[in-house]
Formats: C-alpha cells, structure tokens, sequence
C-alpha cells in the first residue's frame, strides 16, 4: 500500500507511518510537498481514488489501499505546503475519499495551471504537457519522478514570470487560497429540483413549437 520511488536520493518506506514523520518533518521545516491525485474524478458520480504521489525532498512516495486513511488523516493535521498542477481537482478528489479541508493547515504554496492562467492574461490555460514543451521543450513521460521533477522545475520559471509581472499578491492572496474553496464547492455541489426541471423543460419545448 505504500511505495517508494526516489528521484535523487534512495529511500525505503514499509509503513504509512514513517511517511507521516515525513510529511510532519516538512510542516515543521516549511518543505514543499508535491502532490498528485490519481483516479475518477466524475462530478456527476462519486470520485474513485485509486492513489495518490507526495514528494518530499526530491522523494515521490505512492499510496494507495488502506494508507490512504492515514495519509489524509496527517495531511489534515499538519501544515503541508503543497505544490502541483490542477490542485483543485486533486482536493476535489481528496475530499470525495474523506479528506476534510483545514483552512489552518491546507496551503497551497504553488500551482503551475493558476500560475499559467495569469501569466496568459487569462487566456486558455495550457495542459501539463504543453506547459512542458513550452518551459522545457521536451515531451513527457509516464515516470512519476520525472513528473514531479518538471513541476519543481517549472514552478522557478514560472515565479520568475509572475515576479516580472508584479502578479505576486494576485497569486498568492487571491488565486492559490480560492484553489481549495473552489474544490470545497464543487465537493458540497447543489440539490435540483428535477421535477420542476423537467416541467420547465416542458415548457421550452410547447414554445419553441409555438
């Protein structure tokens, strides 16, 4: 349920447990934590995870099964620094498994697809693998630790830009905090009266006919 895959460094994990020490020693030294979610993330059914990836320290760790309870439960706990691509629909994701949002202790320190959005000017956002071709101008593999390694390397590109740009407060004191609001609404969803939809629905069509 818990493997290791070093980038740099070697590491062997067994338990969820020497993960948490982990993830406590980057809240305590203010690491950043990289994270992807893996899975389903359907809006009309309810999201399947089927693992997650945290790197921390040049490390990626995969969890999966019955770690993912622990995971999040210390995720919930700690004050993590998170960095990634498309963080919404990863705690979007996260939350539907259980994962309940701390406004204390969730931060998102950085997000590649918000950062590029506002690089742009609010143009259509770029996919992780065009915002690869154009940072990096290389083409993406299936390697997790090459993932994450590109998303450390792009996020320096990229605060570059926004520095130059003067878009420092409008990321971090607006774009970045919104990322977990917005994953909050589209978890909690609306109710719809379907009954009165479909009587509106009625309606429409007697007019278009008319």
């Amino acid at each position: 349920d818990l493997h290791s895959f070093p980038t740099r460094r070697s590491s062997d994990l067994r338990t969820s447990g020497e993960l948490v020490k982990i993830l406590e020693k980057a809240a305590e030294q203010s690491q950043p934590v990289g994270l992807c979610v893996h899975g389903n993330s359907d809006h009309i059914k309810k999201p399947v995870l089927e693992s997650l990836n945290i790197c921390v320290n040049e490390c990626v760790y995969e969890v999966c099964g019955e770690a993912v309870t622990d995971i999040l439960t210390a995720m919930e706990k700690l004050e993590l620094l998170y960095v990634g691509y498309g963080l919404k629909n990863d705690f979007y994701m996260l939350m539907s498994c259980g994962f309940k949002d701390n406004a204390q202790n969730t931060h998102v320190l950085f997000d590649l697809e918000i950062a590029d959005y506002l690089i742009s000017g609010g143009a259509r956002t770029k996919d992780f693998t065009q915002l690869v071709l154009h940072y990096l101008r290389r083409e993406i593999g299936e390697d997790i630790c090459e993932f994450f390694d590109m998303v450390f390397e792009i996020m320096k590109l990229q605060q570059a830009e926004i520095e130059s740009l003067k878009l420092e407060k409008l990321l971090h004191n607006v774009e970045l905090p919104l990322i977990r609001v917005m994953a909050q609404m589209e978890y909690n969803g609306f109710s719809l009266d379907r009954a009165l939809l479909e009587k509106m629905g009625k309606f429409v069509d007697r007019k278009s006919v008319v």
